[in-house]
């Protein structure tokens, strides 16, 4: 009866942990780099790129025009996603579902066409 018990409980730990894999840990990514600017700056400049989940989904809010940006998500062995976006206006925003990603440690990168290259990592449960 008790190993019963025991096999009943570790199928629904199971099943809970598919259901949870694709679910972010935290909302909001840490992003680092810098986009190439025309122009002397004394300062760092502010990133014009921001993101954070809104449940399985990662939005990618732009502050700015920066062009077209190629935008990869890798995993620890290979590319997941690859994509490119036209930035042409402050307030663009691009959304990218991790629904179906297994649960692990990602890496997001945006490159733009002068140069620019911003990156960040979020795990998901």
């Amino acid at each position: 009866m008790k190993s019963r018990l025991f096999m009943s409980l570790l199928v629904a730990l199971f099943m809970m942990g598919n259901v949870f894999a694709g679910t972010p840990l935290e909302d909001g990514l840490v992003l680092k780099g810098e986009f190439s600017q025309i122009g002397g700056r004394s300062v760092k400049p502010q990133l014009p790129i921001s993101a954070n989940f809104e449940g399985n989904v990662l939005c990618v809010d732009f502050t700015s025009p920066v062009g077209v940006v190629n935008v990869v998500i890798k995993d620890a062995t290979q590319n997941v996603y690859a994509s490119s976006i036209n930035v042409t206006a402050s307030g663009q925003r691009f959304a990218i579902s991790v629904e179906d990603y297994e649960a692990g440690t990602y890496t997001i990168e945006f490159r733009n066409s002068n140069g620019g290259y911003v990156y960040g990592e979020f795990t998901l449960m």
